[in-house]
């Protein structure tokens, strides 16, 4: 397998997912960059530690398996490229999909002795989409209660209580896909 054309094109999968929001993201652009910026961001962001890790062990097998593959079955050049994509691609989406468990069940812990009359959770490939910037009108997570709205924080992995002036750029929408913990009804949508 050439390991150059794997690398260059793992590159440039991270350089272009670095266009979802170039602010936060824009160590992916220079190369090898990242390895100096990953621990920060884990350190920031401690939850994400955990989905890491199972993302980069799924990607590994992934990557073994199909070079194991590729050598059984002598495959030509492109086949690097095409890894370097599905592997860096299965990476970012199990990292997705654990990191979104990982918040939800948070969230779902830290209302089970709350009594929300609206919830609203985005998923978290929004919350990434939307963070860093100076002016933030979408909210990871949020919930009212006897009038008040709490947001969820990342860096804390809890609820924050907000202002009351900020109430009205943060109106609170019944999310859909949110189902209430065990043992607790859905909440219903406040006035």
């Amino acid at each position: 397998m050439k390991i150059r054309y794997f690398l260059l094109h793992s590159y440039l999968f991270w350089a272009i997912f670095s266009l979802l929001n170039f602010q936060l993201l824009w160590f992916l652009v220079v190369p090898f960059l990242f390895v100096v910026f990953l621990p920060r961001v884990l350190e920031v962001f401690p939850f994400l530690w955990t989905p890491a890790a199972i993302a980069l062990a799924a990607s590994v097998f992934l990557l073994l398996a199909a070079a194991v593959a590729t050598r059984r079955w002598h495959t030509k050049f492109f086949v690097p490229i095409l890894l370097a994509y599905v592997s860096n691609g299965a990476f970012l989406l199990v990292l997705l999909v654990v990191a979104h468990h990982a918040k939800n069940t948070a969230i779902a812990s830290r209302l089970s002795t709350r009594h929300p009359d609206c919830i609203q959770v985005n998923p978290i490939f929004e919350s990434m989409q939307n963070a860093g910037g100076d002016f933030n009108f979408v909210a990871h997570a949020l919930f009212k209660e006897d009038g008040k709205t709490f947001y969820w924080s990342y860096r804390t992995m809890d609820f924050f209580e907000g202002h009351g002036r900020l109430d009205r750029n943060f109106p609170c929408t019944q999310s859909n896909d949110w189902t209430a913990p065990a043992g607790r009804q859905a909440p219903h949508e406040s006035d």
